[in-house]
């Protein structure tokens, strides 16, 4: 296995795991339908919209990272050699690999939150509603993490790199 193949595994983990997750946002969705129904309010907007991003979005990017692996692996790795003469990965390539990976994880479960919190905004000034501090608190934490997920993206190289200066011994 070379480091493409690594890395492209590494990229389809991602997106089992993230398609994997959406169980855990189905409860929360489900009881925001029901609360809807009680109501007799019909469906507001927003459970769709909930729905979208919570259950929608995931599954399209899980497989979108599971088709496009190879070409995602083939980015990250621009300087590409011939795969015949390609050594296994190194300990330096797998860390890369894997704080890329991070990277894509984080990104990925942060933009659909950013969305969410779009609608939920838009939705709270079109009724004239109240948007608190804690709507604006939520987005700066998904915006940090957003943020976090594109510096472990296209800095993995720099930051392995970083990890591996090892200070001079004073031997004499």
């Amino acid at each position: 296995m070379n480091k493409y193949e690594a890395t492209e595994l590494g990229i389809r983990l991602i997106a089992v795991f993230n398609l994997t997750t959406i169980v855990s946002d189905l409860p929360a969705l489900m009881a925001v339908l029901d609360l809807s129904i009680i109501r007799n309010s019909g469906f507001p907007p927003y459970p769709w919209f909930l729905g979208f991003f919570s259950i929608v979005m995931p599954v399209l990017i899980s497989l979108f990272l599971w088709f496009r692996a190879n070409a995602i692996s083939n980015w990250i790795w621009r300087n590409r050699q011939t795969i015949e003469t390609e050594p296994s990965p190194t300990a330096s390539q797998i860390q890369i690999v894997l704080f890329t990976a991070i990277g894509f994880y984080f990104l990925l479960s942060s933009v659909p939150e950013v969305l969410k919190f779009g609608v939920h905004v838009g939705q709270q000034l079109a009724w004239n509603s109240y948007v608190g501090l804690y709507d604006y608190a939520f987005v700066a934490g998904y915006t940090l993490q957003m943020l976090l997920a594109i510096w472990l993206i296209l800095g993995s190289n720099a930051i392995v790199k970083a990890l591996q200066v090892r200070p001079k011994s004073h031997s004499k």
